[in-house]
């Protein structure tokens, strides 16, 4: 009797098994998806805390954006050197490497153009420089190819509100 008892108990579980392979239960594990990619939400880093601090206003409401300001000294980073390039660098926390700091710069727009929701994320940068001024070539390609923005001569020198009206009419 135990040994009946036995066999149907086998037989139940190899029907049982049976049942659960033909439902897909020992199929293979299908390999793992990537995670889609995060929604750029940069924590505050100190230069931001810093231009929230200095323009705050007790009781009041502000505006700005870090981002722009980050990507108008983007600008100038390239072309800075020595102690200019050293206090940019410490005050925007940017990479010491020029490259690689045009690289996340460039990374961080295109992120954030990336998850606009269905909004469309323009930016418009330029650089302005006084018109007698000569750029070296590599700093003009860097500002045009690697950072998207144009280069504007104004005469900051020879007409210093026709250079304001420019710019501000840009």
């Amino acid at each position: 009797m135990h040994r009946r008892a036995l066999l149907w108990t086998a037989a139940g579980a190899a029907l049982a098994g049976c049942a659960n392979a033909a439902n897909g239960a020992n199929d293979p594990v299908p390999a793992p998806q990537p995670d889609p990619a995060p929604i750029v939400t940069p924590l505050p880093d100190a230069f931001d805390l810093a231009l929230y601090r200095t323009l705050a206003a007790p009781g009041g409401n502000q505006f700005v954006s870090p981002y722009s300001i980050l990507s108008a000294f983007t600008l100038l980073y390239p072309g800075a050197r020595g102690q200019t390039a050293a206090e940019m660098a410490s005050t925007f926390g940017f990479d010491a490497n020029v490259a690689a700091q045009i690289v996340q710069t460039s990374a961080l727009r295109n992120a954030l153009a990336a998850q606009t929701g269905g909004s469309e994320f323009t930016t418009a940068n330029a650089a302005w420089v006084e018109r007698t001024m000569a750029l070296s070539a590599a700093y003009a390609r860097t500002i045009r190819e690697e950072l998207s923005a144009t280069i504007e001569a104004v005469p900051f020198i020879a007409n210093q509100s026709a250079a304001l009206r420019t710019i501000n009419a840009w």
